[in-house]
């Protein structure tokens, strides 16, 4: 395998990408592989911080040490007056995502780390606070770092200014070293602290060839006009139409810059393929005919919207047709809209998310006539659904993943008495569900705290006609216990590889013994379940 050709070992290292530790194995190996592996290994090294955790921090922390050491010794000099070791290559070129959040936690933990005296540049802060001394002393280093990142890196892809926004694309090798980047995320705030102006003027004159944008306005708690002369709008807006191939874009903004920003959109009609709108509430009702111009858009999405007003619902017989996947999440918009949606699609919808509508049950009919051939479906259920959905899932032949949400569990576990008036019951629920699913469906993922019995489930399984299942999920299923494992385990022992349920305080030892004999390889969700075996 030492010999391998370099084109083989560059796709291995690349399907490594994820796995740090084999990567950082195969750079040992020898002198090839180390020249090859090491651009993978550090091509975004900052990523596994987001996942946080004791064990991490002191990796972070040498990555700082280790990308200093790479800086010129008179700006190192000024950093950090420790020793460090020069290293054996300038590991800053391999870096391909400069993403400012992971960035700013690792500087902060490696200035944690250091003594007051091995600081240098503290004395050129003149400062009093401690807090502001090393926020302060953070940002310089993180621009220096930047600074540096961008000067030496050979490709950069991605840049992720959410978190902390500045201006980089000022920097003097932004052209052309970050006129390649294929995905850009900034925030948008009218807080003068926080406001970085110029960043998408200078943006739209460098990097125009952006896949992949996001663009979240978060505001002040004072009004503000659009054609304020601090109002980034204009830029964001000239940003968009500067793109020559968008084909994702995410935004979150309010009533004032989404009609602006709505008509740059419909400049990009032939590539635009995935438009995701979050936490806008506009009440001029849906904007269904810009969206209409989209020639190829495959994937919509709305969360946390409200759109009040009447829409204009003319649009031409041939929108809409290429759409794949639907999601509506805790949205407010009139039903027809999306039925007009549904309806024009037809059958080219594969994937489709409802959760939390209020009118669920009026719009499944439509989606019973139009999303035969779907499957993925991801659904919110009350008792005043559980009849309306079983009908919808029994229409939907090709079914593979199915995901239902209880709407009386909020964020936070908070739980809401479901309504007495409905007769349903969650044992009914559970039967009818296992005559619905058709025999393609290989993962199921239930997210409620209906209580059903154990032996509900058993004839859930033996009616069911989905035989292959491969991934079980009892979120929230506080009631889970010995004898619902025991029925799953009968049932799927065959089959199962992942199996995820939250309610370990009713199982005990043998049961985990009992299940790890029956199914060896089975990955098991719950991590208290995973520390008992």
């Amino acid at each position: 395998m030492v010999y391998l050709p370099e084109l083989c070992l560059e796709q291995i290292f690349r399907e490594l990408e994820d796995d740090v530790k084999t990567l950082h194995s195969c750079i040992l190996v020898n002198r090839l592989w180390f020249t090859m592996a090491v651009s993978e290994l550090w091509k975004n090294p900052f990523d596994t911080i987001r996942s946080g955790g004791q064990k991490n921090q002191k990796h972070h922390r040498s990555l700082i040490e280790v990308y200093i050491s790479c800086l010129p010794k008179h700006i190192r000099d000024n950093i950090y007056s420790g020793t460090t070791k020069s290293p054996i290559f300038n590991y800053m070129k391999y870096l391909r995502y400069i993403d400012i959040a992971p960035i700013c936690k690792s500087v902060n933990k490696w200035i944690l780390s250091k003594k007051i005296e091995e600081l240098p540049l503290f004395k050129y802060l003149h400062v009093t606070c401690d807090n502001s001394i090393t926020r302060d002393y953070e940002r310089t280093i993180v621009e220096t770092l930047c600074d540096y990142f961008i000067s030496c890196s050979i490709h950069i892809d991605e840049i992720d200014l959410s978190c902390r926004p500045f201006n980089i694309f000022n920097h003097p090798f932004a052209n052309p070293n970050l006129s390649k980047i294929k995905t850009f995320k900034c925030n948008v705030t009218y807080l003068p602290d926080l406001m970085e102006v110029g960043i998408f003027k200078s943006a739209s004159k460098i990097a125009n060839d952006i896949h992949y944008l996001e663009i979240r306005f978060i505001c002040s708690h004072h009004n503000y006009l659009s054609d304020d002369l601090n109002s980034p709008v204009k830029d964001v807006t000239e940003f968009i139409e500067s793109q020559k191939n968008l084909q994702h874009i995410i935004l979150q903004c309010t009533s004032i810059e989404f009609p602006i920003i709505l008509v740059s959109l419909c400049t990009h009609t032939k590539t635009l393929t995935h438009i995701e709108l979050y936490r806008i509430n506009f009440g001029c009702g849906f904007p269904l005919y810009y969206l209409a111009k989209l020639e190829n858009l495959k994937h919509f999405k709305l969360e946390s919207c409200s759109f009040t007003g009447l829409s204009n619902k003319n649009v031409g017989q041939t929108s809409f047709q290429k759409l794949e996947s639907l999601t509506i999440k805790t949205t407010t918009i009139q039903s027809d809209i999306l039925e007009t949606l549904i309806r024009q699609a037809n059958n080219s919808i594969r994937i489709l998310e409802i959760r939390n509508f209020r009118v669920l049950r009026e719009l499944i009919y439509s989606c019973r006539n139009y999303c035969i051939l779907l499957t993925r479906l991801i659904l919110s259920i009350n008792q005043g659904t559980l009849l309306s959905i079983i009908s919808m899932i029994t229409t939907c032949s090709n079914l593979k993943e199915i995901q239902i949400y209880d709407e009386t569990l909020k964020d936070g576990g908070f739980y809401i008495p479901l309504d007495i008036n409905y007769k349903h019951t969650a044992d009914e629920f559970i039967c009818k569900l296992g005559t619905a699913l058709p025999e393609s469906v290989h993962t199921i993922r239930l997210v409620m705290d209906w209580f059903y019995k154990s032996s509900s489930l058993d004839i859930f399984f033996k009616q069911c006609n989905a035989k292959r299942l491969q991934r079980l999920e009892f979120s929230n299923c506080s009631f889970f216990s010995s004898k619902h494992l025991e029925v799953v385990v009968r049932h799927c022992g065959g089959t199962l590889k992942h199996l995820y349920f939250n309610s370990y305080h009713r199982m005990c030892r043998d049961d985990v013994k009992k299940v790890r004999e029956i199914i060896p390889n089975l990955v098991i969700g719950n991590n208290e379940f995973n520390r008992a075996c």
